[in-house]
């Protein structure tokens, strides 16, 4: 004799159905940002932050100049190790770490005066099960948030 349960979850895989334990949540595409022509300036980084996504990605093409690019997930900050100049092709990187909050800063690594180094265009890609998962520029020098539906927070908390 088949104990209940079994015949539960039989019953309801019979029908297409699943219990509620063998259900899971699809990731999703759960927002997304970009901007064309985008400054790359030494001293003045603007960092694309991504919160609640299980998967964050950045799509950059280099348009002009250089820029730097720095990551962080949760409180660990990390440098990609090149220089990445207007001649590379386009570029992507993908944070998957279980942190809530996954980073990309665009930054133009030189001392001196603050100037214009380069110019991107870049995506922002927030892949998630959660359906809360958002996608904003944060600007480290008056900490706003440009929001994907245009909307600016200011004194915008990222973490």
């Amino acid at each position: 004799m088949k104990k209940p349960a079994l015949l539960l979850a039989a019953s309801l895989l019979a029908i297409g159905g699943s219990p509620a334990w063998a259900q899971t949540q699809t990731m999703s595409l759960r927002d997304a940002i970009y901007f064309y022509d985008h400054p790359i300036k030494t001293g003045e980084a603007k960092r694309l932050v991504g919160r609640n996504c299980d998967v964050f990605e950045i799509v950059l093409d280099v348009e002009s100049g250089f820029t730097d690019l720095a990551m962080t997930e949760g409180n660990v900050s990390f440098d990609y190790s090149d220089r990445i100049h207007a001649d590379a092709a386009m570029f992507a990187y993908t944070l998957y770490s279980q942190q809530r909050i996954k980073s990309f800063a665009l930054v133009g690594r030189e001392s001196g005066a603050t100037r214009q180094v380069g110019s991107a265009t870049f995506f922002g890609y927030c892949f998630s099960t959660k359906e809360d998962g958002q996608v904003a520029l944060y600007d480290e020098s008056d900490h706003s948030c440009l929001l994907s539906d245009g909307t600016v927070v200011q004194n915008c908390q990222i973490d």
